[in-house]
């Protein structure tokens, strides 16, 4: 056998080998069907607890505060409430990238599921779940929660700043922190005065 041989056989077995991997931890990490459902339809209350807590099992288990009405306010900025809303065209690829209610990118969709895998919660969003009102609250609530718990353990703070962070998470995770999320936060914070969340 030529080396040639040697290392097309090499390169056919490494192929098998990657596809049966990829296999299995499909069928380990992702046992539901794609847009099957995968919550409750009812959203459970709030819990004070970090995502390492006994509910980390549980697709909410990010959640810490009680009120999550910020997710209201975030839904009427994003898209005045409208499920079939879309946003952010780009003009190369001629689509729109942020899209449902809470107008979503792929790439938050991403995002979510790598935050599921490290809470050991192997619930799984799909893309198409962007289009439904209240698998996409689910998603921004596990995002945003995520990234507010990451800044504020262990650290004291108020229910509004740990909001305030969440709310800046979805619109950018990176730059929640930075002078560029601040006017979105005040744009959602003027909705929940609207209302009479805030004080």
């Amino acid at each position: 056998m030529t080396n040639k041989d040697r290392f097309c056989w090499g390169m056919l077995a490494g192929c098998i080998l990657a596809l049966v991997a990829v296999f299995v931890i499909e069928k380990v990490f992702s046992p539901f069907e794609p847009g099957a459902e995968v919550a409750p339809t009812e959203a459970p209350a709030l819990k004070k607890s970090s995502p390492s807590s006994e509910a980390a099992g549980d697709m909410y288990a990010a959640f810490t505060f009680d009120d999550d009405a910020y997710l209201d306010a975030i839904e009427m900025q994003e898209s005045g409430g409208d499920p079939n809303a879309m946003g952010d065209y780009d003009k190369w690829a001629n689509v729109y990238r942020a899209v449902g209610a809470y107008q979503l990118w792929k790439i938050y969709v991403d995002d979510f599921n790598r935050i599921q895998i490290a809470n050991r919660a192997w619930h799984q969003a799909t893309y198409e779940d962007r289009w439904d009102k209240d698998k996409s609250r689910r998603i921004t609530a596990v995002v945003t929660s995520h990234y507010a718990d990451y800044d504020w353990r262990d650290k004291p703070h108020t229910q509004l700043q740990w909001i305030e962070t969440a709310v800046r998470a979805h619109k950018n995770p990176t730059e929640r922190n930075m002078k560029s999320t601040k006017p979105y936060w005040l744009k959602v914070k003027a909705r929940m005065e609207e209302v009479r969340i805030v004080e």
